[in-house]
């Protein structure tokens, strides 16, 4: 994966792994300090935009809750080398409290 600093677009057809790819890259954002409501998703479904949503937030209440999932989580991230990652449980906190704000839409 490329530096999560970077601007990044990723297209592919359905049924190829795109949100699992943009919650990851949501998600390594997220554990580098960025702000939830600094980062843009953007999809062509509203429908698609809530999956994306959901599976964000899914993905990181697992990884607080369940050792097992954090370390699966972890394994499909990416960081710069000098950016010590935050916890999931930071980055949860910081999208629920945010979750009007969210620039996760069409």
């Amino acid at each position: 994966m490329s530096n999560p600093l970077e601007h990044l677009l990723i297209r592919a057809s359905a049924g190829t792994g795109k949100t699992f790819q943009l919650s990851n890259r949501y998600i390594s954002l997220l554990s580098c300090g960025v702000s939830p409501t600094d980062i843009l998703a953007t999809t062509f479904t509203r429908k698609a935009a809530g999956e994306i949503r959901d599976r964000i937030l899914e993905r990181l209440s697992d990884a607080v809750l369940d050792p097992t999932s954090a370390e699966e989580l972890s394994s499909h991230l990416s960081f710069p080398d000098q950016i010590e990652p935050l916890s999931f449980e930071s980055c949860f906190q910081a999208m629920v409290s945010d979750l009007r704000r969210l620039n996760i839409g069409t």
